[in-house]
């Protein structure tokens, strides 16, 4: 079976470089990653997010990686047109998808809370919270003041379920949390 690969692009704003989003084959990311540094700039940047999350382990709970959108390649660079040429170079790239003549873009927002959520080294960390009767309240980590993007909570596991809207695609992404008690 052969997979496409499609890459999303996204305009530049104001001079500065927005996130491209490369969706590739699945178990492909940090290769692709690999290939792409090849040709990338000191100031441009190609990733995956992670997820980190605590697994029990016996009796402990030991923090674990994972892909926070499996088949998502990320690309923070400013020069378009060499990008796109470059890319061209890696096997199996076959397709760019587009809209028409349009580069389908990221928006804002989406790029905002993903920044917000994962940080510098683009790991997004578990949460900490309570709960205020059923109202949920995140007192440390990347989901404090953004309770609303919050779906479902298991504390069993020690995960939550955010929707994320990234490509006018709805992507569900399972976060390390911890909210242990109630206060009423």
């Amino acid at each position: 079976m052969d997979l496409v690969w499609e890459v999303l692009f996204l305009s530049i704003r104001d001079g500065q470089a927005m996130w491209y989003v490369m969706w590739v084959r699945a178990r492909h990311e940090e290769e692709i990653i690999r290939q792409c540094k090849k040709f990338l700039k000191d100031d441009e940047e190609v990733f995956v997010m992670y997820v980190e999350r605590l697994r029990r382990s016996g009796k402990e709970w030991i923090a674990h990686r994972e892909l926070a959108f499996k088949n998502y390649v990320f690309a923070d660079v400013k020069d378009v047109d060499n990008f796109r040429l470059q890319i061209r170079k890696i096997p199996d790239l076959t397709k760019l998808l587009q809209v028409g003549e349009e580069i389908i873009s990221i928006y804002p927002d989406e790029e905002n809370l993903l920044r917000t959520i994962g940080g510098e080294d683009h790991v997004i960390r578990p949460s900490r919270g309570h709960y205020e009767g059923e109202k949920i309240i995140v007192t440390d980590g990347p989901l404090k003041g953004q309770e609303s993007v919050i779906k479902w909570v298991d504390r069993r596991q020690r995960i939550v379920g955010i929707e994320v809207q990234l490509m006018n695609r709805t992507v569900e992404v399972k976060l390390g949390a911890e909210f242990v008690k109630t206060v009423e």
